[in-house]
């Protein structure tokens, strides 16, 4: 259908999972994307490339350092030319334990600190929507 042709999407947590996913749905309909992890997403990019024979763009990024977010938001305003359509704020973090009572209180502040403000600091961080 191409719904999303012409249009620039940046995806977190898109290395695997429901943001490798919803990467190359969006890609398949025409989007020019981008894709924003903490290591380089190699399989999504080639998922990508072999299913809609498009490039991507991406850069690797710590969602729960306001540094790194503001240095994602320059990459992907020069990619796109400063402007995006979709902001998917996906990249989220669960822990290391299965049960909180079992979390340190480092993990818990990593875990706090990736699904609370990182996906505001996405929104006020990336390039005019």
């Amino acid at each position: 259908m191409n719904r999303f042709t012409g249009k620039n999407v940046i995806v977190t947590g898109s290395s695997a999972g429901v943001g490798q996913i919803m990467a190359l749905e969006f890609a398949k309909e025409g989007a020019n994307i981008f894709l924003v992890n903490r290591s380089k997403p190699e399989e999504t990019m080639a998922m990508i490339k072999a299913e809609t024979g498009a490039d991507c763009g991406y850069t690797l990024c710590d969602i729960a350092d306001e540094q790194s977010i503001i240095a994602m938001g320059k990459a992907a305003g020069a990619y796109f030319g400063d402007k995006i359509d979709v902001l998917v704020n996906n990249a989220g973090y669960n822990g290391k334990a299965s049960l909180v009572k079992d979390m340190k209180l480092d993990d818990w502040a990593y875990t706090i600190q990736v699904n609370l403000p990182a996906p505001c600091w996405f929104a006020v961080k990336s390039p005019p929507i």
